[in-house]
Order: structure tokens, then C-alpha cells, then sequence
């Protein structure tokens, strides 16, 4: 009686299936498996189709790539060398099917096999220590989290810069130091790639250097002095410089004023709440809808720090200009010395002129807002 099918011959002999499945397992090292994909179905003879045969379709198989090394359940474990078919290699420790342990991958660039990256994996992804080697010619040296430069590393540019330092999700993250291919160098914080909190920066060849704050890569406030002598000694003269700090000044410093004691009036006239009646001048500024002598709320905004009554006075003086109210109940600033006057002040030219300097003029002449404005900021 024949033996039936997946059962012991009657013989004691195995069955064919059962010794060739056995030797399909794959099991230990030094063994070497292809990877397939079936190619594109050719036919000879468009217009006979058959099964099989010369003239009918035919199905063929190309490689996608191999691995050779060890295995363990048919998954690859140990070490061994994965080319995949457009040439890329990776040769180094596997775990359960995955790149895990240390190894070296290599890729494709420019019709050359060119090492990518050296160093740890986990679980198929770069993490731990590791060397990555850009297509630009960078190359970083440091610590990898889920294939991100993470942690502390160093990266070497190809235009001769170097940065060390933290590094958070492939970025400059933390404490570092950028030093660049003609020798100055920058100490300090970055925040998403860029300079951003307190910093040094280093000038070699002036033998100068900077120390403040920076905001998103650019300096904002700091020092600039003479880098000091090793030991933290005084800085030491050099013949051959002959370079010279900068004699720094502001601009405006009238507006750079102004605006601060604007933004400290306003501030003060929030904590205070501003209630009660107003005189007619204070009422036409603070009323928004009404046309007033001096244009609404933006004016109020100016002049809250006087008193209603010390902007009734203003206004009356205002109004008594000899050349009387003009256009958008301006005056003619040359008048400025008789309202003056009429507020029982006794100005000089220079007085006049300085607060002409200062008042915000508009093309109709000197507004009742920029007159109030200045007179608050000169009691202050």
C-alpha cells in the first residue's frame, strides 16, 4: 500500500517535501538569500496566446537584492551584508530582521559606492554614536535618537566651519560653539539652528570680541571689548592692530525718550482707571466720536497724564494764538512763543525752538495733541 501524502514511507524513509522544506529554513551563518520580483510580462506573439510555449506570454523574475550572513528563524541575526539592487550596501550586525548593533551603510552617488553612515543602530534606525557623511561634504560625528542628530555631537561643514555642541531633532539646540573656516568663533546658546540667548563671539583677527544677548541669529544688546590675556589677565596690546572701537550713538535719542515715557503714561493711566468728569478740552479728546480740538482717542492716549483741568488751561492758551486756529484746529508753530506766554511761561528762542524739535508737526502746523504731548513730557 503506498504511503499517503506528509506521512512516514513505509520504508522509514522521510518524506521528499519534509527534507526539502527543512533545508529551505534558514538557520546559522555563511548562507545566502536572493531577493525577487517578478519582471514585466512579455509576448512574442500579440495575437496567439496560449499557456505556455515560444509564442505565448512569458513570466520571468530579476533580482532586487541579497544577503549574506548569519540567521536565525529564518530572519536575519548575527552579521551579514545586505546590496539591495540599485547598489546600496549595509554590512554590520543584525537582530531579529533588523539593522541593530553597529554597522556601515553605503549608497549610490554619482554612479559610485560611497559610505553614508558608520556607526550604531537600533530596531533599523540610526541611535547612539555614529558618522554621517553628507553628499555636500559635511560630515557629523556625535550621538543619533531615532535616526535624528540628537544630543552631543560635532559637525564639520565643507566650507571649513565646525560646530560642537547639542544638537535636538537634526538641529543646534543648547550650548555649542560654531567656529568658522577664517578662525572667529561664536560660545554661546542656539534655538532651532540659529544664535539665540546670551553668547560670546570671538573676532581672531582684530582679537576683539562680543558678548550679549542674541534673538533668532541676531545680536540685540552686548559689549564689545578686547579679548582678555589667558589666566583672565588684562587684555594684551598688539602693535600690529590698529583697530579702533566705534564712538556709538542714538540717532534720535529725543524719540527713543518720547517713547518711553509714552509707553510709561499709558501704563499709568490703565493702573490709575482714569474716572470721573472731564472739562470741555478732556471730554473732546477722550470722546472717540465727537471731533474735538484735538482729533479723538489716539490724542487722549497722548496726553493722559495731564489732569482735565491742565488740558482746559492748555486749550484755552492754545486757542489764543495769534494767528488763531487753522486748518484741523491747528496753530501756526511760529505762534508757539505767545502761547507760551499766555500760560504764563517766559520762553527763549532756544526754548521754542527745542520743543518745536520735539513736538510731532503735521503739514497744517502744530496739532493741540502734539502741544499737550510735549507739555506733559517737559513736566515730566
Amino acid at each position: 500500500m503506498a504511503a499517503t501524502a506528509g506521512a512516514t514511507s513505509l520504508s522509514g524513509t522521510e518524506p521528499l517535501w519534509r527534507s526539502r522544506d527543512r533545508a529551505a529554513q534558514k538557520n546559522g551563518p555563511r548562507r545566502t538569500a536572493f531577493s525577487v520580483a517578478p519582471a514585466a510580462r512579455k509576448v512574442v506573439n500579440p495575437h496567439r496566446i496560449s499557456a505556455a510555449g515560444p509564442d505565448g506570454p512569458i513570466s520571468s523574475f530579476k533580482a532586487t537584492g541579497s544577503y549574506q550572513g548569519e540567521w536565525r528563524n529564518n530572519e536575519r541575526h548575527g552579521f551579514g551584508t545586505l546590496t539591495t539592487s540599485n547598489g546600496s550596501k549595509y554590512e554590520g550586525e543584525w537582530v531579529a530582521g533588523k539593522r541593530h548593533g553597529r554597522g556601515t551603510q553605503w549608497v549610490m552617488r554619482d554612479g559610485e559606492l560611497q559610505k553614508q553612515y558608520a556607526g550604531d543602530w537600533f530596531e533599523g534606525r540610526r541611535q547612539g554614536f555614529g558618522v554621517f557623511f553628507f553628499p555636500s561634504g559635511d560630515r557629523y560625528e556625535g550621538e543619533f535618537v531615532e535616526g535624528k542628530r540628537s544630543g552631543q555631537g560635532t559637525m564639520a561643514f565643507a566650507d571649513g566651519s565646525v560646530y560642537e555642541g547639542r544638537w535636538v531633532e537634526g538641529k543646534r539646540e543648547g550650548v555649542g560653539v560654531f567656529t568658522t573656516a577664517d578662525g572667529d568663533a561664536f560660545e554661546g546658546h542656539f534655538k532651532a539652528d540659529v544664535k539665540h540667548g546670551p553668547g560670546r563671539l570671538f573676532y581672531r583677527r582684530t582679537r576683539k570680541m562680543y558678548e550679549g544677548e542674541w534673538v533668532d541669529g541676531t545680536p540685540k544688546c552686548g559689549v564689545f571689548s578686547a579679548i582678555p590675556a589667558p589666566g583672565g589677565g588684562p587684555a594684551e596690546a598688539d602693535e600690529d592692530d590698529d583697530f579702533v572701537l566705534p564712538e556709538l550713538a542714538l540717532r534720535d535719542p529725543d524719540s527713543v525718550i518720547m517713547a518711553a515715557v509714552d509707553e510709561a503714561r499709558a501704563a499709568a493711566a490703565r493702573a490709575r482707571g482714569e474716572a470721573g468728569e472731564a472739562g470741555p478740552a478732556a471730554a473732546a479728546v477722550r470722546d472717540e466720536g465727537e471731533a474735538g480740538p484735538v482729533g479723538g482717542e489716539d490724542a487722549w492716549g497722548a496726553a493722559s497724564g495731564l489732569s482735565d483741568e491742565e488740558l482746559d488751561e492748555l486749550w484755552a492758551a492754545f486757542q489764543s494764538a495769534p494767528g488763531g486756529l487753522l486748518d484741523n484746529n491747528c496753530v501756526d508753530p511760529l505762534d508757539l512763543g505767545a502761547i507760551l506766554t499766555a500760560l504764563g511761561l517766559s520762553p527763549g528762542e532756544d526754548d521754542v525752538d527745542r520743543i518745536l524739535g520735539i513736538a510731532r508737526l503735521s503739514d497744517d502746523g502744530l496739532s493741540f495733541e502734539a502741544f499737550a504731548d510735549v507739555m506733559a513730557r517737559l513736566r515730566e
